[in-house]
């Protein structure tokens, strides 16, 4: 099996952009809705102009294999906002005035995917965060579909695990409105857990804590919950020991 030598930074030339958007629309944008098509063949909007482009490349190749988009809370002047806006109210949050950095568009080329990547990428990302006093990393994690009671199980577990304090009045603005849930008695909650897509399973070994409904988006094709990890409660151990591997 050959032995991929690996590039994690930010994106700067007008070429690592153009591989980041087809990359975002062939293995993301068409995964979660395969009708979800444009000529062009790339994915790109409005956040992307105010954003950074967090990239693992393949040194060999130059191709772009694994990406986050971070947008970070000093960039929010003239009316813009998170991409996880549009999902949900944050405005308490952002009131506070400690420093967030919002990840979204996460994905991974096919063929590197359960490997290196997604582990540099998460390096990167911690220690950016600890380097500029970033308090608050935010962003949403997504099932597949856009029916919400298939998740039923999974979504009542992290709501009444892991729920998001109160006091952050972190709200969905999803017309659908709240969401009945299960009790955990009604189900095993370790099978539960090992169900969680992986991006779900990270987050909550990091600390994190989601909102209490989630947001059915039914032009993606996803079915999404917010996710909010507190660096100054988050599992230490657990950072620390990632950012030594």
């Amino acid at each position: 099996m050959p032995q991929h030598k690996f590039w994690v930074g930010f994106a700067s030339t007008p070429e690592e952009m153009e591989r980041i958007y087809r990359l975002r629309y062939n293995d993301m944008i068409l995964e979660y809705r395969s009708d979800n098509t444009n000529a062009e063949q790339r994915d790109v909007n409005e956040y992307d102009g105010y954003a950074r482009h967090l990239i693992v490349k393949e040194e060999d190749t130059g191709e772009v294999v694994g990406y986050y988009r971070m947008i970070e809370s000093d960039s929010l002047t003239d009316g813009r906002r998170f991409v996880c806006e549009e999902e949900y109210d944050l405005d308490e949050l952002k009131r506070r005035g400690d420093k967030i950095c919002e990840f979204s568009r996460a994905v991974v080329k096919k063929e590197y995917r359960g490997g290196a990547v997604m582990l540099l990428l998460w390096k990167f990302i911690l220690r950016y965060m600890q380097d500029n006093g970033v308090r608050y990393l935010v962003g949403d994690a997504s099932f597949f579909g856009t029916d919400r009671d298939r998740y039923a199980k999974e979504i009542s577990y992290m709501v009444h695990n892991y729920v998001v304090d109160e006091d952050l009045r972190i709200r969905s603005r999803d017309t659908l409105g709240p969401m009945t849930l299960p009790e955990p008695s009604e189900y095993d909650e370790k099978e539960v857990f090992a169900a969680l897509p992986p991006l779900f399973k990270a987050y909550l070994t990091l600390g994190a804590r989601v909102s209490a409904q989630p947001f059915v988006d039914t032009v993606f094709g996803s079915v999404d919950m917010f996710v909010i990890v507190d660096m100054q409660h988050c599992n230490g151990p657990f950072v620390e020991k990632l950012l030594r591997h």
